[in-house]
């Protein structure tokens, strides 16, 4: 029996994608209770001319819904249990400086990779040091994550499309270029932080899709 071809038979519609380049940053102004979570309040120089509510913007990664836009500008987003529990957010602080990137519009270029704003799990940074003015990072993730990556594969950490230099057991190495150091936080990122994983969507789908048709034999198109 011949399977059709992966790429074909995935069903998925993205409705809410972005690409993991940074638009802006911004500063959790406020955290407030909210029903059954969190309300995070963000001030950013971020364009929102164009956003209503109800957007999706993504906040270091994770994709929110946007429920208020007060009179100062600011953006108001609720965080339910779930997201606080399995992202970086239940760690947050006021005053934390977060990455911000709008969801994407079917003719917009995707610049960097697809990204879901589904945080698989969470990095811990063991170490970084400068190459010239450029950054290198070395992140431990869970081994589940080391098994979606791939080397010059790619990787969004805090919302960040990045390339993956090296992997080392469950460690992998990534470098920041200086204009991605200006214009997101990760240049303030030093050996300790953690920060939200999301590893590449297509990645998945093949594990996904060789774990249960391990044998099978895919038809080819060449």
């Amino acid at each position: 029996m011949k399977l059709p071809c992966l790429f074909r038979d995935l069903t998925y519609i993205a409705t809410h994608m972005f690409s993991g380049i940074i638009q802006n940053t911004g500063t959790l102004k406020a955290i407030e209770n909210a029903q059954n979570g969190k309300r995070f309040v963000i001030d950013s120089p971020l364009d929102t001319t164009d956003c209503v509510l109800g957007d999706s913007i993504a906040i270091n990664g994770v994709c929110l819904t946007l429920v208020e836009k007060d009179a100062l500008g600011h953006l108001h987003f609720d965080v339910g249990p779930e997201t606080l529990s399995c992202t970086t957010f239940h760690q947050y602080r006021q005053g934390q400086v977060v990455n911000l990137e709008k969801a994407l519009r079917f003719q917009d270029r995707i610049s960097g990779h697809l990204v879901q704003g589904h945080v698989d799990g969470i990095g811990k940074i063991e170490n970084t040091y400068d190459i010239g003015e450029s950054k290198q990072i070395e992140i431990t993730i869970s081994p589940q994550l080391i098994s979606q990556c791939v080397e010059k594969g790619s990787i969004c950490i805090d919302g960040v499309s990045l390339t993956i230099n090296k992997i080392q057991m469950q460690t992998i190495h990534v470098c920041i270029i200086p204009h991605t150091r200006l214009h997101t936080n990760l240049n303030l990122l030093s050996t300790g932080h953690t920060v939200n994983i999301e590893t590449d969507i297509l990645g998945k789908y093949f594990l996904h899709w060789f774990s249960r048709h391990k044998g099978v034999e895919l038809e080819s198109h060449v």
